[in-house]
């Protein structure tokens, strides 16, 4: 044993002391453990993070909301479905309970915070709520059950009526939709303080909204859209205008990033009609693009540009627009861009003080006309390219546009899908989420929106500077630098002892 442990010894330690390399090696295998843990906990998700709450602090954003609610003498509850043991020992819920608690301190005129064990139906206050879970069932909605993860928001009325709103996870990760998810459904980032914020306006509101996404031509559900529309006030649901037009509770209609076309004939009522009956009565229509589509589809294309809005191409090749001046990352297809004045502009413009633009990816670029008018706008620097080739440099390009109909409908245009994706959504450094929520106010009646919440992100700060593909190709990077390190010392070690 004396023998090998002078063996190990020699094998480390040269004239009394750790030489360079072995240092190297030693620093180079922690921070490849460190690289490891760090892609564990993107795979496993939810479970590994650390329940430290220092970083979860409340922002200043929800008091001009519960300072209304408060002289409205407004009240809510919230209701956890399990102990405040158990809730606080959740992976989680800790995050929810945290954001929850401080809430009820701050605005204790306004917000309460209750406990109930879902099996025994007995709450904190020994009260026994079998009655009320009943009602709460009532709101899910089909193929939601009431689970210990489920929150539930109360309002009592001044007459005593009670208005309730249910947020359950179906999931076995639990409070999911107080996270930020990607496609994998990991969580990159907390919004706790956002929904518990709308939640609160929305319970105590008269009616939900309702949003319709399209589908059957290829569209995405975006998760963050409809997290985004539900802090809005909205409930969701889809819709096949092949088989149905428009429906009457339909207070905005999506068409999320479609990949085929709507169809448009003759002799039958199609989905092109019933989208041109369902804006010229009045209706809201929000249409998000893919640039990259091989063909153009040509009948939605046409009904854009019957309303002022078409695409700008070149030879059938859509134009990507390249911006050196705002772009983050050097390829210059990820850009800031910059606000139009217009009616959401002067929404925003109050709320935006240190706040940036609006982070936009491969994002083609837009030409209005008649009652159509720009909403946000690349710079001046900005170039066209197509097929690779640079096709315009004029700059100052409209990269989303709305058009106002005659019937008091109206239709937004945003020719790129990355407006609501993930990774810009749980930025604190761009203002996308307050655009659409400008927008939501100006065109769309909101009220009480949860402007300027903070979120938490879990996974990285990168998400701040970086798209969700740079990001990666960072964190791959950073993995490999101590991965090659190590690889060097070893050789060099190696090496050393075989003079």
């Amino acid at each position: 044993m004396k023998n090998i442990w002078n063996k190990a010894k020699a094998a480390v330690v040269t004239e009394g002391r750790f030489p360079p390399v072995f240092t190297a090696v030693l620093l180079a295998i922690l921070i490849a453990f460190n690289g490891i843990v760090y892609a564990l906990t993107n795979y496993f998700g939810l479970y590994l993070y650390s329940k430290d709450m220092s970083s979860v602090a409340l922002s200043d954003a929800p008091d001009e909301i519960f300072q209304k609610m408060a002289q409205q003498s407004r009240k809510v509850e919230n209701l956890f479905c399990m102990s405040q043991e158990d809730v606080m020992r959740h992976d989680t819920g800790a995050f929810v309970h945290h954001t929850a608690t401080q809430m009820a301190e701050r605005y204790e005129d306004v917000v309460t915070v209750k406990y109930m064990n879902i099996l025994t139906k007995v709450d904190s206050d020994m009260k026994n709520r079998s009655e009320e879970m009943e009602k709460y069932k009532e709101t899910l909605a089909e193929g939601e059950v009431l689970r210990d993860t489920s929150v539930v928001f109360t309002y009592t009325s001044a007459a005593g009526q009670k208005s309730y709103r249910v947020l359950t996870d179906n999931t076995s990760a639990g409070f999911a939709t107080f996270f930020m998810l990607d496609a994998s459904g990991n969580a990159l980032a907390y919004h706790g303080e956002e929904i518990l914020t709308a939640m609160s306006v929305l319970t105590t509101a008269k009616a939900p909204k309702k949003a319709y996404f399209t589908q059957y031509h290829g569209e995405v559900v975006d998760v963050s859209m409809t997290t985004l529309l539900l802090c809005a006030g909205y409930n969701i649901d889809v819709l096949n205008l092949r088989d149905q037009d428009v429906p009457e509770d339909c207070d905005l209609l999506v068409i999320s990033a479609p990949q085929t076309d709507f169809e448009k004939g003759s002799g039958v009522i199609t989905e092109i009609e019933r989208l041109k009956t369902y804006v010229q009565n009045g209706g809201h229509l929000f249409v998000s693009t893919h640039a990259y589509l091989k063909a153009p589809l040509k009948n939605l294309d046409q009904f854009l540009s019957e309303n002022g809005i078409s695409f700008i191409r070149e030879d059938g090749i859509t134009a990507i627009v390249k911006d050196t001046a705002d772009s983050i990352p050097t390829d210059s297809y990820t850009l800031v861009a910059s606000y139009a004045d217009s009616d959401v502009y002067k929404v925003l413009a109050p709320r935006l003080a240190d706040r940036g633009g609006v982070v936009l990816t491969e994002t083609a670029a837009l030409k209005v006309s008649g009652n159509a008018k720009p909403l946000l706008t690349a710079s001046p620097a900005a170039t066209l390219e197509a097929n690779g080739k640079t096709v315009d440099r004029a700059g100052s390009y409209v990269l989303s546009a709305m058009s106002e109909l005659q019937g008091g409908g109206d239709i937004v245009v945003i020719p790129s899908v990355y407006l609501t994706a993930t990774d810009a959504m749980t930025s604190n450094s761009y203002s996308n989420r307050s655009f659409v929520y400008g927008m939501i106010e100006t065109l769309y009646g909101g009220e009480d929106l949860p402007y300027g919440c903070r979120t938490v992100n879990l996974m990285t700060d990168v998400l701040e500077n970086l798209t969700a593909r740079a990001a990666r190709i960072y964190s791959i990077v950073i993995f490999m630098i101590p991965t090659a390190l190590a690889v060097c010392g070893f050789v060099l070690l190696r090496r050393r002892r075989n003079r």
